[in-house]
């Protein structure tokens, strides 16, 4: 079952499409990183799924029906970029009146109000909100996101304004809840989305680009790349680069030095095969082998690169399921 999914999903304002067709899906379960520079749809997109706006074509469909219905808005937990709190209160009330709009009674409200802000540490914070600093607004925006243990959860730029102690709590809290809830995370910090995501979106604008299981759409990228060869002293690269060059699969092969070898490949798979068989007949040994990684970085930059045919139009990279 999908958590969310879109269809052709368009909002436009005037003249200005902000989302084009968008049809993406979100696993049960998931976390999502939702990615794209600013002004790429992210924010429309999510205030779409959270009900706050309405989209102009398209449907979309949450936690198996509406987003305005009720019942669906009981089970989503959404925290702000710059999440906003009455400066007068406690971080204690605010969580505590968070589980009670959930339908927590008083005692339970208290209970679990206490065990949100002791997972993002702000339990021993009893001062008004006001006083608190960006980072610990941030904490406390995702535990009041976590407030009635949401079946799915929105959260825009969670990593945001916190310390690297507080950066790596909020990770871990994300990775803690893959397969107890779905969540659904924009960032502009791709190193975030590499470490906790097993799914991605990448808006570019107002269009979905790319969208699949991370691994998968790295796999893909990587499916042409780079390999490095280390040879053993002795070992004659000119001539081990020169029995490469003829074979379909290779593009280039460059010496580096006198035992280094870049070779450029259409398939590693069939490079890894041949490598072995070519160094024996070349009477050369092998120190090391390895082939370059596509980062997601790497990744996100070639797929919202301006389009270089002729049409100007887009391809959209799709991972199998």
């Amino acid at each position: 079952m999908n958590a969310i999914e879109t269809v052709e999903l368009t909002k436009r304002f005037g003249s200005f499409t902000a989302l084009d067709r968008v049809s993406m899906t979100v696993p049960e379960g998931s976390v999502y990183g939702f990615i794209g520079r600013n002004g790429a749809g992210k924010s429309t997109a999510s205030r779409i799924i959270t009900s706050l706006a309405t989209p102009s074509l398209g449907t979309v469909r949450v936690l198996g029906g509406f987003p305005g219905d009720p019942e669906v808005r009981a089970r989503i937990g959404v925290m702000a970029d710059v999440p906003g709190f009455d400066g007068w209160m406690t971080a204690t009330q605010v969580i505590t009146d968070a589980c009670r709009l959930k339908g927590h009674g008083r005692a339970s409200a208290a209970a679990e109000a206490g065990l949100l802000l002791e997972l993002v540490g702000l339990q021993r914070n009893h001062r008004p909100v006001g006083g608190f600093s960006r980072g610990m607004r941030q904490r406390l925006g995702l535990a009041r996101a976590l407030a009635g243990s949401p079946e799915l959860l929105i959260l825009d730029e969670p990593t945001s304004a916190l310390d690297p102690v507080g950066h790596s709590d909020v990770l871990e809290i994300i990775t803690r809840l893959k397969g107890v809830a779905t969540v659904v995370f924009s960032t502009h910090l791709l190193d975030d989305v590499e470490q906790v995501a097993d799914r991605i979106g990448v808006l570019h604008n107002g269009r979905l680009v790319a969208e699949g299981p991370l691994d998968g759409l790295l796999d893909t990228a990587r499916s042409g790349g780079t390999i490095s060869l280390t040879l053993t002293g002795g070992s004659n690269p000119g001539e081990v680069a020169a029995a490469i060059s003829p074979h379909p699969w290779c593009t280039r092969a460059e010496v580096n030095n006198d035992r280094s070898i870049t070779i450029t490949t259409t398939d590693p798979e069939r490079t890894y095969r041949a490598i072995p068989g070519i160094l024996v007949a070349a009477h050369a040994g092998l120190v090391d082998m390895t082939q370059k990684t596509t980062t997601l970085a790497e990744f996100f930059n070639h797929v919202t690169a301006p389009p270089s045919d002729a049409t100007g139009g887009r391809t959209t990279s799709t991972a199998k399921q």
